[in-house]
């Protein structure tokens, strides 16, 4: 995945860091799920209190 606002590269599986701007940083996982061709997500009531 690339980010369209600053061109970092993550790897679509694992949210990692692969280069650009994110400096070795990955995207911080969310729950989602694909419905009819459509991603939606779809947080826990535990998701909504941690920090």
């Amino acid at each position: 995945m690339i980010c369209a606002t600053h061109g970092a590269l993550y790897a679509p599986e694992s949210g990692r860091c692969l280069g650009g701007r994110c400096n070795g940083k990955g995207l911080t996982p969310v729950p989602v799920e694909e419905r009819d061709g459509a991603v939606y997500f779809t947080p826990t009531v535990m998701d909504c209190f941690q920090d």
